[in-house]
């Protein structure tokens, strides 16, 4: 996301387009009220959301070194990981994290994919949701030990 263009914001979603995603599929990417927050707190300015210029966040003078984590090794992946068993841990169903991912496995991939075109675009906001609590519940137990 690092590269989260402003036209790519709608009010309700996040929408990539197939060739800003790994697998070449389109991506909508629910916005739940954290997710606003955080989108609301970034400037207002220029073409990329995360920096508010006209080139992506970490494109220039060591960005991405300033916010990379002194967790060894550690890429931003780690985050789609975190996500991913987080969700798993908070009881979304695997297929349902499948699709927040954007991944086409399983229940998604081959001839069961071909037939099953249902994108759970409820559940995945309802994932999405439960994710952003976890993450204020966390933010919270921080705040308050700090």
């Amino acid at each position: 996301m690092t590269e989260l263009a402003r036209d790519e914001i709608t009010a309700d979603a996040i929408e990539l387009q197939g060739n800003r995603t790994k697998n070449g599929l389109p991506h909508t990417i629910p916005i739940t009220l954290m997710i606003r927050c955080v989108l609301d707190a970034l400037p207002k300015t220029g073409k990329f959301v995360l920096n508010g210029t006209d080139r992506p966040f970490g494109d220039h003078s060591g960005a991405k070194a300033r916010v990379t984590p002194a967790i060894k090794p550690w890429t931003l992946h780690d985050l789609r990981r975190s996500f991913a068993s987080g969700l798993q841990r908070l009881g979304v169903a695997p297929h349902i994290v499948e699709l927040a991912l954007n991944h086409r496995s399983g229940t998604f991939s081959g001839v069961a994919g071909i037939y099953q075109r249902h994108r759970y675009a409820k559940e995945v906001l309802e994932a999405f949701e439960l994710w952003s609590k976890h993450i204020e519940v966390l933010i919270a137990v921080k705040a308050e030990t700090a």
